[in-house]
């Protein structure tokens, strides 16, 4: 869908003159996917130029459902970062799953596909991530802890793009220690994944400013 700039400019206009959005609202009554979509890559767009206006339009549209509604949202995103890495649409998005989301929806959002270098998508990425961490079982059977190992290495990726570097160290040094004990027993299946690891350790102990360690960790990797 290409751009309406007086479209979506009569849209914005009609939306500031009615704060209490009972405009947007009968809008969304009974409307289709393919309708919402519609609305938040429109919502999308005038959020490039106009984000704090369009902030809480696109969050009165993700809360009314947000089960069904975040699905599209994602797709939405999508289709803004084909012309567009400055909406806010993710963000907002990330929000709304940070007051409402649940283990459930971070599955179905993870079966969508969720492009790892999204710059748009950033915040959504490591909340999904984060919750299916937190979802899995408490169990140390091999398979539990190699799928827990790769998520560890996932969100340690996702938190040092946000600029959280403390918690990406942790979440690097966690999975680093689980593939470590993999790779012991079983080390051809293992080692890849110890490698990948290591170099995401490497990479957070250099954005810390711990030379020597990302030194020792990337050494390490490659040996892998």
């Amino acid at each position: 869908m290409e751009p309406d700039l007086l479209g979506e400019g009569l849209v914005r206009r009609a939306l500031g003159a009615d704060p209490r959005l009972v405009l947007l609202d009968r809008g969304l009554e009974g409307a289709g996917a393919s309708a919402l979509r519609t609305c938040l890559v429109v919502l999308g767009r005038i959020a490039v130029e106009h984000a704090a206006q369009a902030r809480p339009w696109m969050a009165r549209v993700l809360e009314r459902d947000l089960a069904a509604h975040g699905t599209l949202a994602l797709e939405a995103v999508k289709q803004l970062a084909e012309h567009t890495a400055h909406s806010t649409l993710g963000d907002v998005l990330g929000e709304a799953l940070e007051r409402q989301g649940t283990p459930a929806l971070a599955g179905i959002l993870d079966d969508v596909g969720l492009p790892e270098e999204s710059v748009m998508l950033r915040r959504v990425t490591e909340w999904v991530t984060r919750t299916l961490l937190a979802a899995l079982p408490d169990r140390q059977d091999e398979a539990t802890q190699a799928e827990r190992a790769r998520l560890l290495n996932n969100l340690g990726h996702f938190q040092s793009a946000l600029g959280h570097r403390e918690a990406a160290l942790a979440s690097a040094e966690e999975s680093v220690r689980i593939r470590r004990a993999l790779a012991k027993s079983r080390p051809d299946a293992y080692l890849p994944g110890l490698a990948s690891s290591l170099n995401n350790l490497g990479r957070s102990q250099s954005e810390l400013g711990l030379r020597e360690a990302a030194l020792a960790s990337a050494e390490e990797s490659v040996q892998h």
